[in-house]
C-alpha cells in the first residue's frame, strides 16, 4: 500500500520560539534558465526570459550587506562544514525537498510531491518540470541520482561535508526525466529529513570537475565573486521559477570581532549581523531601530566528561560532576541573566524532533560530596580534574571551576584554538573535561549516532555502551517513526542516569538587523540559517 504526500508531510513537533521573529521567511524553491559560467563570475544569459514574478522592487534597497564572523571556506554545498558556506548556499542552490526546522515540516522544494512504501523502505519522488540550474542545464532526475550517489561519499573529490544517510541507500533509480526513486536497504521512516539535500547540476559537474561545477545552482542567485578573508557575492538570477528576489545583490563581509559587527550595523555599514555578541543583546532589544531575531537552537552548549580517563570512567564520578553543575550561576554569569540562554537538563534540545523529557541529575553539591567521599575523595584529597575551552567558551569554563569546587573537584583549565577543537582535543587526549556546543543534520537519530555510539565521529567523551549501540540500532531499524521514538525517548534517559555529557545551556540563534530589514530565516541551529530573502526597506 503507498501513501501519497503533498506539502507538509510530517508535522513532528511544535514551535518552540522565545523573542521577536519578525519574519521567518524560509528559503524559496525552485530554479530557472540562464547562463553563468562555472566559478559565478559571468552573469545568467539576459537573453533568456525568466518565468518568475517579480514582486514590486522599487521600494527596497538594490543590495543588501551581510555581516559574519568567519570566511567562506567552500563555495560549493557540500564542500566544508562551515556555517557560512551552508548560509550563502542556500541562496545558491535548492534543496529536493525543504524540512522547515522551526516545527519539522516537510515542504516540495525540488520535488513538488513524493510517496512511499508500506515500510518506508522506497521513496519516490515527483520533480518540477521547470526548472533550469544557472548555467543552462535542465533539471533532471539524474542529478538527484548523482547528487545522492556523489556527495554522500567523502572519498569523492571535494566533498567534505557529505549528505548524510548515504549507508541507508540501496538504489537510486532515474525512472523518467522527472520521477526518481530510492531503494533503501531497511525501513528508514524518517527517510525525508535526509532528503532536504541541495542538489548539484550532474553535466556541469561532469564536464567542469566538482570545484567549478559544484558551484552552480538553481537557487535565486548565482555566485559572483569570494575575495578571501574578506567578502563574498551572490547576484539575482532573474530567470528564477519562482517569485524574484527584490534584492538584486547580496554580500558576506567577515567581521570578526562580535563588538564590531555590532557597531558596523549601528553604523550603517551592514545591514544584518549573525553571530550576534551575547553581551550586545540586551541593548538590540531594547533598540527600536533595529529589527532582533530570537530562536531557540538545537546546539545546547555541554560538559563532555572523557569516559577514557580515570574520573570519566567511573559512572559514580561523572554523577558526582553532574551534581556540582550549577547551571543558573552559568545562566546569570555567561547568558545576562537568561536573555540569551537557559538552562539545559538533555543534551537533545527541546526544538529537536524526537526531543523527550527526562529525570536528570539535579544540582546538589552535598550529594555530589557524598559520592566522593564513597570514592575516597574529601576536603584534604580533592580530585583534580584538566578542562579544555576555546575562547568563546572561557567564561563558562571558569563558572564552571568555581561551581565544581564547591564539591571536592580542582579544575584546571587549558584554552584552545577553536579551529578544529574537537578533533585536537581527542587526539590530545589529556582532558577530563571539555565544553563545546551540539548539533546535528540529517535524520532523527543522527546526534545520537555522531556524539554517543562506539563509532561515532564525534564523541569525544569516548563514551561506548554495547546497550546504547544496540537500542540505537533497533531504532534505526524501526518500522514506523513512533517505534523509533519511542526508543528515542528511552536512549534520552538512559543517557540522562549515564551522563557522558552534563547539558549546560540551551543556546539561541540571533541575527540583528537595521529598521527596514526583513526575510532572516534562523530555523533551529546555524546549518539551518538562511538569508535567501533578505531585503531592506527603503525610508
Amino acid at each position: 500500500m503507498k501513501k501519497r504526500f503533498l506539502t507538509a508531510l510530517i508535522l513532528i513537533a511544535a514551535l518552540f520560539v522565545v523573542g521577536c521573529t519578525p519574519d521567518a521567511n524560509a528559503p524559496g524553491g525552485g530554479a530557472a534558465p540562464g547562463g553563468a559560467t562555472p566559478g559565478g563570475a559571468a552573469p545568467p544569459t539576459e537573453t533568456q526570459p525568466g518565468t518568475g514574478t517579480a514582486p514590486e522592487a522599487t521600494q527596497f534597497q538594490r543590495t543588501v550587506t551581510i555581516g559574519v564572523s568567519t570566511d567562506m571556506p567552500s563555495n560549493m554545498p557540500f564542500g566544508d562544514p562551515n556555517i557560512q558556506t551552508s548560509i550563502m548556499t542556500y541562496s545558491t542552490f535548492n534543496e529536493l525537498v525543504r524540512v522547515d526546522t522551526s516545527d519539522w515540516s516537510v515542504h516540495p522544494e525540488l520535488a513538488h510531491s513524493w510517496e512511499h512504501n508500506a515500510d518506508s523502505s522506497v521513496f519516490t519522488f515527483f520533480l518540477r518540470d521547470d526548472v533550469v540550474f544557472h548555467n543552462g542545464e535542465p533539471f533532471t532526475a539524474e542529478d538527484v541520482k548523482f547528487t545522492f550517489e556523489f556527495a554522500t561519499n567523502q572519498a569523492n573529490e571535494g566533498i567534505n561535508f557529505p549528505i548524510q544517510g548515504g549507508a541507508l541507500i540501496e538504489e537510486i533509480v532515474a525512472v523518467d526525466a522527472h520521477t526518481v526513486t530510492f531503494y533503501l536497504n531497511r525501513p528508514v521512516p524518517d527517510w525525508l529529513f535526509y532528503a532536504n539535500a541541495k542538489i548539484l547540476s550532474a553535466p556541469t559537474v561532469e564536464r567542469y570537475g566538482i570545484m567549478e561545477g559544484g558551484v552552480i545552482g538553481t537557487g535565486p542567485f548565482y555566485f559572483v565573486e569570494h575575495v578571501p578573508g574578506i567578502s563574498w557575492t551572490v547576484r539575482r538570477f532573474d530567470n528564477y521559477w519562482g517569485e524574484l528576489p527584490v534584492t538584486e545583490e547580496k554580500t558576506w563581509v567577515v567581521i570578526a570581532d562580535a563588538s564590531a559587527r555590532s557597531l558596523s550595523l549601528e553604523a550603517g555599514d551592514v545591514d544584518v549581523i549573525f553571530n550576534v555578541a551575547t553581551t550586545d543583546i540586551p541593548g538590540f532589544k531594547a533598540n527600536p531601530n533595529v529589527v532582533v531575531y530570537q530562536a531557540p537552537g538545537i546546539n545546547n552548549l555541554f560538559l563532555g566528561i572523557n569516559n577514557s580517563r580515570p574520573a570519566g570512567s567511573d559512572l559514580r564520578i561523572r554523577q558526582a560532576i553532574a551534581h556540582a553543575v550549577n547551571r543558573d550561576d552559568i545562566v546569570g554569569a555567561v547568558f545576562e541573566g537568561g536573555a540569551v540562554g537557559s538552562p539545559a537538563w538533555n543534551f537533545i534540545s527541546t526544538v529537536s524532533q524526537g526531543y523527550a523529557t527526562v529525570d536528570p541529575i539535579p544540582f546538589d553539591v552535598e550529594a555530589s560530596r557524598a559520592i566522593l567521599a564513597e570514592a575516597g575523595f574529601g576536603p584534604n584529597n580533592r580530585l583534580t580534574l584538566e578542562l579544555y575551552v576555546f575562547a568563546l567558551h572561557l567564561p563558562t569554563a571558569e563558572v564552571l571551576q568555581h561551581s565544581l569546587g564547591q564539591s571536592y573537584f580542582d579544575v584546571n583549565i587549558t584554552e584552545w584554538s577553536q579551529s578544529g577543537f574537537t578533533a585536537n582535543i581527542m587526539a590530545d587526549g589529556g582532558y577530563d573535561l571539555m565544553i563545546n556546543g551540539s548539533s546535528s543534520v540529517g535524520g532523527t537519530m543522527n546526534i545520537i549516532n555522531r556524539f554517543f555510539t562506539t563509532t561515532g565521529v564525534s564523541n569525544p567523551a569516548f563514551f561506548h555502551n554495547e546497550w546504547l549501540d544496540s537500542r540505537y540500532q533497533d531504532a534505526m531499524n524501526s518500522a514506523t517513526y513512533e517505534e523509533m521514538i519511542a526508543i528515542y525517548a528511552e536512549i534520552q534517559q538512559f543517557l540522562a542516569y549515564q551522563v557522558p555529557y552534563v547539558p549546560l545551556v540551551q543556546q539561541y540563534l540571533w541575527a540583528v538587523g537595521s529598521s527596514g530589514f526583513s526575510g532572516a530565516y534562523l530555523g533551529n541551529q546555524s546549518y539551518t540559517v538562511t538569508f535567501a530573502n533578505a531585503r531592506v526597506a527603503l525610508n
